[in-house]
């Protein structure tokens, strides 16, 4: 088991989120204001949020560049933790 050392100034850009919906990501990663941004551009699952790029934040309303910063990002730990399945 680990525990976090409480160094929050690092906090984990992406959680351990094999499986989960938008709504949950976001919060994890503090970006929960975004919620409805994502369910109204139809991004309902993590598999469809892998492929947003910044051009995608900013016509959804993530204008803020450190908040597409951060989106983008997790969207690229999510790609390496493998979160999407190809069959």
């Amino acid at each position: 088991m680990r525990l976090t050392s409480g160094s929050e100034t690092e906090d984990p850009v992406t959680p351990e989120l094999s499986s989960g919906t938008v709504e949950e990501w976001l919060e994890a990663i503090k970006m929960g204001q975004y919620k409805e941004h994502f369910s109204n551009a139809g991004y309902v699952t993590l598999d469809s949020v892998i492929y947003i790029n910044s051009s995608d934040l900013g016509n959804m309303g993530v204008t803020l560049v450190g908040h597409q910063k951060k989106i983008l990002t997790s969207i690229q730990s999510l790609q390496t933790q493998g979160t999407h399945v190809q069959v």
